[in-house]
């Protein structure tokens, strides 16, 4: 044992319990190491931390509402419990893992939620234990406890082998990754479906951070292991999408050698079996077309996980399940293998409005931006064009942020309004004071968005989305409405020149951040809507008209006949779910326009079921079905 250096390492979140862990580092002396270095965000982690809580062979977390989304916290958290998480994932007994996690105490605050403790093992969530202020008792505890554990924790690491290996996974993590080369490593969809940020990437380090170590790769004897599972969850606009794609792009090169796989969960049945079968694709290029594979009664999802249990455990295979919407009332959830068949043998990553309710599932909330990042984000780049952070005060700035809800979609798009000279500093100061309100805001919007944003920001939410959309010209506004009615899902480019076919119509649509880049369809560019801006932009306008110029727009470019064009085919059945889309949102009718409506239905319906007859990939087209009983309806 190596009584040189402190027997007990004290971890704690300097914002909130920083008081208490002094106190008890006043009543250990220098039996304890309590870090208040202040050392800046990932430096010199492995020199001034790790050698710490190597040396101890005790470990306490003042465990509050603010522990697990601290950088360093979680990092602290992750290397205490790293013999635990060795230990879980190599088959050992129960009991092995109980041993593993006795030098581990806590000291709980009554403001932990319960989607934080869900962090903590189950076999430490059981116990009563005393809270931050209780300095006494939790110095008497930690006396007794180390008096009973025999080995520090390196030594603990060193016994299973893997003190170096966890040592260096720690060593990378001193600093934030960059975005690293995807290349040789198979994917779907062929390009990421979100691109990085790079350094636009703001506010979100430490949940990227705490990401990392819910999935950080447990050591087995034959190699990393799988099956570790993280839901991100949040509201409308808060940035679940994107931080899943940077973890994909900061950490995929690092851990995923086997595949990096994204699934939008929000299409129906047939889209899924087109995205499992591309997923198939990228692993083994020999495989059966989608239609060849109906023809021969072959299950897609079936085929894919015999694929991914394939696949050596030592190339760890990421999977990423966007969009997984809430079950229709009274119907239960959907399992998770819906999404993703395999599951046991992939990293799987999560993303939802809702809580998955799930006991093998991590939880990490993302919540809306904080004030300083907030304000990062509004006014990141405009230095560039003229406008000065020191054109507003500091509360100006945070009072525009605190308007917009804090929410890093709404930011952005005001922050491009901004750098494209849309929008006047001064003015959208005016906004957030409330000195003025943006024309055409009204009951319509704000019901459109109550199931999207919390009460507290609806109407800056709405006021900042009603700014964004009255800087256009009526052109713009009719375009990007239009648009909003096919969305979600990726519309390829074809469909945004029909809809826009002005170059410079598009190029400014693009720049004010209305739309985001998706994945390439047929080697092509594609984009699509944000759920929250689409369901703003819906309550806008004149709603039929808007749905019938969608229709049209889609009925030019869907083949007159099923054959079609074999080099269009793959953008043609990407129009299949944004059709889809539309269908679901029939406007409500008088009279005068069911005849047009209905046309334009029968006409989509008849189309997607040649095209599905021909193709084999679709068949049996629930969309067509879905179009005959609408247009039947109307």
């Amino acid at each position: 044992m190596n009584e040189a250096q402190p027997s007990i390492f004290i971890s704690y979140a300097r914002s909130s319990s920083r008081e208490q862990a002094r106190a008890l580092k006043a009543e250990l002396g220098e039996e304890a190491f309590l870090d208040e270095s202040e050392i800046e965000l990932g430096e010199d982690f492995v020199g001034t931390i790790t050698a710490s809580l190597f040396a101890a062979r005790v470990f306490i977390a003042f465990v509050d509402e603010h522990y697990f989304s601290s950088w360093y916290c979680s990092k602290e958290w992750a290397l205490a419990t790293s013999a635990w998480r060795h230990l879980l994932h190599s088959g050992h007994d129960t009991a092995a893992e109980q041993e593993a996690l006795e030098p581990v105490l806590i000291a709980r605050s009554s403001g932990v939620d319960a989607q934080d403790w869900r962090l903590v093992p189950p076999v430490l969530r059981n116990v009563n234990w005393a809270l931050p202020g209780e300095t006494e008792q939790l110095a008497s505890q930690l006396r007794s406890q180390r008096d009973l554990v025999e080995h520090s924790f390196g030594e603990r690491l060193h016994a299973l082998g893997i003190q170096e290996r966890i040592r260096a996974s720690f060593g990378n993590a001193s600093q934030m990754p960059e975005p690293a080369s995807l290349r040789r490593i198979p994917q779907y969809p062929a390009e990421p479906a979100r691109e990085s940020l790079h350094d636009r990437f703001v506010g979100r380090a430490e949940q990227l951070w705490r990401l990392d170590a819910l999935l950080a790769p447990p050591q087995t004897h034959d190699g990393p292991g799988a099956s570790l599972t993280a839901a991100i969850d949040g509201g409308g606009g808060f940035g679940k999408s994107q931080l899943a794609g940077e973890y994909l792009h900061r950490f995929g090169a690092t851990w995923y050698r086997g595949g990096i796989f994204w699934v939008d969960a929000s299409f129906g049945d047939e889209q899924l079996a087109r995205q499992h079968h591309g997923i198939l694709k990228a692993l083994d290029g020999t495989v059966l077309s989608l239609a060849e594979m109906n023809d021969k009664g072959l299950d897609v999802s079936a085929e894919l996980a015999r694929a991914l249990q394939q696949i050596p455990r030592d190339q760890r295979v990421l999977f990423i399940v966007d969009n997984v919407l809430e079950p229709e009332p009274g119907a239960p959830p959907q399992p998770l293998t819906k999404w993703c068949p395999g599951r046991a043998f992939v990293t799987l990553i999560v993303s939802s409005r809702v809580t998955i309710v799930d006991p093998s599932v991590q939880g990490l909330t993302v919540d809306v931006l904080r004030p300083r990042p907030a304000v990062d984000l509004l006014s990141e780049g405009l230095d560039g064009v003229g406008i000065e952070r020191a054109a507003l005060s500091e509360e100006a700035w945070q009072n525009i942020a605190l308007w917009a809800g804090h929410l890093p979609l709404l930011l952005e798009v005001l922050n491009a309004a901004l750098r494209t000279g849309a929008l006047d500093i001064d003015e959208l100061a005016s906004y957030a004071r409330g000195d003025a309100s943006p024309t055409g805001v009204g009951d319509a919007q704000r019901d459109a968005l109550r199931a999207s944003v919390s009460a507290d920001q609806l109407r800056g939410v709405t006021e900042a989305l009603g700014v964004s959309y009255q800087v256009l010209s009526e052109e713009q506004q009719r375009i990007v409405r239009i648009l909003a009615w096919l969305s979600p899902g990726d519309m390829p480019l074809t469909l945004i020149q029909k809809v826009c076919p002005a170059a410079s119509d598009r190029a400014l649509i693009l720049n004010r951040s209305l739309l985001q880049k998706g994945s390439p369809i047929a080697g092509k560019g594609s984009w699509n809507m944000h759920r929250v801006m689409a369901d703003f932009l819906r309550s806008k306008g004149e709603p039929v008209e808007d749905w019938v110029a969608a229709a049209q727009r889609l009925r030019d470019l869907l083949p007159k006949s099923g054959v079609g064009d074999p080099q269009t085919r793959p953008e043609q059945l990407a129009l299949v779910p944004l059709t889809d889309n539309l269908v679901k949102r029939v406007p409500t009718l008088t009279e005068v326009q069911f005849d047009q409506v209905g046309e334009e239905l029968f006409y989509l319906a008849h189309v997607l079921d040649d095209l599905a007859t021909t193709s084999g990939a679709l068949a049996p087209s629930h969309t067509s079905i879905a179009l005959y009983e609408a247009a039947l309806e109307v």
